[in-house]
């Protein structure tokens, strides 16, 4: 028998990691804090987190408008229960905002919060892509109420989450 690995309640034997992957074995191992996502073929939901990603491209001579415009986006935004995160990026003309929400309802709670400000934001920009991701069951409980968006929507397959520190 060759190498024990081990941690939490995950044992994997073999040679190598390498040697397992061989065989055709998908191998998750619960190893420090990570929490396995798949476990033999079964999804394990790693949480209902739902974020979007919406890119804007600015018009020519209004990014330091669509800028002013964030800092009403993030106090919006701030006393929101259910936000995991917000934030914005940019690179050149483009505005990226990474958030993400607990389920759909906080997500759906979220836009009508700041429906006014993504109106402000659309008149001096334009909606290039928006993107959704998040566990199945919560993305078609969004499919009607973004479908004026035509977001593209990103299901959960697999990964890993850190667990709370004991």
């Amino acid at each position: 028998m060759g190498k024990r690995l081990h941690g939490g309640s995950c044992v994997f034997h073999a040679n190598s990691l390498q040697e397992g992957l061989k065989c055709g074995f998908q191998v998750v191992i619960k190893f420090l804090c990570l929490t396995p996502a798949r476990v033999s073929g079964k999804k394990v939901s790693m949480s209902n987190v739902v974020s979007i990603h919406p890119y804007f491209k600015v018009h020519e001579g209004k990014l330091e408008d669509f800028k002013d415009l964030l800092p009403r986006f993030i106090s919006a935004t701030a006393a929101e229960e259910k936000c995991q995160w917000y934030d914005f990026t940019i690179c050149g003309d483009i505005v990226h905002c990474r958030e993400a929400y607990e389920g759909a309802e906080g997500l759906l709670a979220h836009v009508a919060n700041v429906e006014g400000l993504i109106g402000e934001a659309l008149g001096i920009s334009e909606l290039l892509r928006l993107e959704v991701h998040g566990p199945e069951d919560e993305l078609e409980k969004l499919k009607e109420p973004l479908a004026g968006l035509s977001p593209d929507y990103f299901a959960f397959h697999s990964g890993v989450k850190r667990s709370a520190t004991p």
